[in-house]
């Protein structure tokens, strides 16, 4: 059975890029381009991991992580997505509920090596894939 997670950001190319080479690994992939659809998906979908962009316009991920810990089951996994290393920013986010948070260009060897923590499925030989994005 694949695994299935959660994209939400508001950059087209982002997700799509991420959704990609997530599918190339096997995973099962939904996208949203706001924090209000992501939520919509979020309660009508069983999902393995969240990862949600941090600068949004209107919801941005702050509110979107808020929103979902009190939406979803809190087993569910969410990554929070910065290009802001702000340590203030990566503290808020874990007090809202986020379980981790990574920078943005999203390096796919350091999601591996977190998200495998939160689900042995993400534990996946990554030799014979790009895994950096753009």
């Amino acid at each position: 059975m694949h695994k299935t997670i959660l994209l939400i950001d508001d950059e087209l190319d982002v997700l799509e890029s991420h959704r990609l080479l997530l599918e190339a690994h096997g995973f099962a992939v939904l996208t949203a381009q706001n924090g209000e659809m992501g939520i919509q998906l979020a309660k009508n979908y069983d999902l393995d991991l969240i990862v949600v962009d941090l600068l949004m316009p209107g919801m941005n991920g702050f509110q979107v992580i808020e929103n979902l810990r009190f939406s979803i089951p809190n087993n569910c996994p969410i990554f929070l997505l910065t290009g802001n290393n702000k340590e203030a920013h990566q503290d808020y986010a874990r007090i809202l509920g986020a379980n981790e948070c990574l920078q943005k260009p999203l390096n796919f060897d350091e999601f591996f090596a977190v998200a495998k923590n939160y689900c042995p499925m993400f534990d996946l030989p990554l030799a014979n894939y790009p895994i950096k994005s753009a």
